[in-house]
């Protein structure tokens, strides 16, 4: 009885193995393609596009000067530091005149001079007082007689100032040339001498020696150039947006407001410096003068168009097609395209939404 069953066992496992490979055989047969490539497809879709620029630059200070001084002489001493905020008026450093002989025996003179005249000039006023005062002369006699007097006095005294000038290096008064003042609000940005420099005046023929550069930071500029394939695109007024690389790629925003009409060769391309203002002081931290970064730079922008990624276009000379999927066929067709972000690309005319597009992208 048990080999009986075991027969039939055998019979029934052989039976259905039979039937398993003769469907495998006819499957691959009858269906299987070696050749047989699945047609994965897509559509455009409607989104934004932007075509952008980045232009590599550094920021500098909207107004930086560089303070120079009205006399030569040795710089006597530094009233500011590195950084120090200052005030049109204050003072930044004292500058101690070191004459030559002949200017010392110059200046003894012309104090002489103007003492004698302005001893005679008093002498003549205090004599016209009294005949004025007698009613001989008249007033308008008299007020002459005095400014030649007063004149005289200030001409004695500022013989005697540039004597003491000379001579010591500064005079004892509140307007006194040798002490260098800020022109304008802002902070020291440079110290390039340092106490006991030679300094050289500032004149008609020479540019002098710079005691201080002041910068105002409150509003920063940023400079980069951009290619000329590209500047056509921009105009004053065009926003950007800064990367600096300082704070760990922080952004702000700055407004393009110079775009310098003569270019620059560079690796073989024309470049334009552009200009962008910006306000330092809404930024949480001291934005210093040189510190590098990245302008973006929107050339141009479309809303709500037809867009495809640029992967799935033929280009062939100066046209572009797209391969597409119609009654089970795939035919080229050709379509307008408009801008680019370097992925996606404006969809102009040639296809829709419902187009169903054959991706041979690998």
């Amino acid at each position: 009885m048990n080999k009986k069953n075991n027969a039939k066992v055998n019979i029934y496992i052989t039976v259905i193995g039979t039937i398993i490979t003769v469907g495998l055989i006819s499957f691959k047969v009858n269906y299987y393609d070696p050749n047989h490539k699945v047609i994965k497809t897509i559509s455009p879709t409607i989104s934004n596009i932007e075509n952008k620029v980045m232009v590599a630059g550094s920021v500098f200070p909207s107004k930086e000067i560089e303070v120079k001084s009205p006399i030569s002489g040795i710089l006597d001493e530094l009233f500011v530091n590195i950084g120090q905020s200052v005030h049109a008026g204050d003072k930044i450093a004292k500058i101690r005149v070191i004459p030559s002989p002949m200017q010392i025996e110059a200046a003894k003179t012309n104090v002489n001079y103007k003492l004698i005249d302005y001893k005679s000039m008093e002498k003549e006023y205090i004599r016209n007082q009294t005949l004025y005062e007698k009613n001989v002369i008249s007033a308008t006699e008299f007020e002459i007689y005095k400014k030649n007097y007063e004149l005289a006095k200030e001409l004695y005294q500022s013989a005697q100032n540039q004597l003491k000038l000379l001579l010591d290096g500064f005079v004892n008064s509140t307007d006194i040339s040798n002490i260098v003042r800020a022109p304008i609000d802002g902070v020291i940005n440079e110290l390039p001498l340092e106490q006991g420099s030679s300094v050289i005046e500032r004149n008609n023929f020479n540019p002098g020696s710079t005691i201080v550069s002041i910068a105002q930071m409150n509003y920063m500029i940023f400079k980069g150039k951009v290619n000329e394939v590209d500047i056509s695109k921009l105009s004053i007024g065009s926003k950007i947006i800064l990367t600096l690389n300082a704070f760990n790629n922080s952004k702000i925003a700055a407004v393009i407001d110079k775009i310098y009409p003569k270019g620059v060769q560079e690796q073989g391309f024309m470049k334009y410096l552009i200009e962008a203002k910006f306000n330092a002081s809404e930024f949480k931290k001291p934005i210093r003068a040189g510190y590098t970064a990245i302008a973006e730079i929107v050339l141009e922008s479309r809303k709500h168009v037809l867009t495809l990624d640029e992967k799935y276009i033929t280009f062939r000379n100066d046209s572009t097609f797209v391969e597409v999927l119609k009654n089970n066929n795939t035919k080229l067709i050709p379509i307008a395209i408009g801008i680019s972000d370097g992925i996606r690309v404006e969809v102009i005319s040639g296809v829709n939404t419902k187009t169903i597009i054959i991706n041979n992208y690998k």
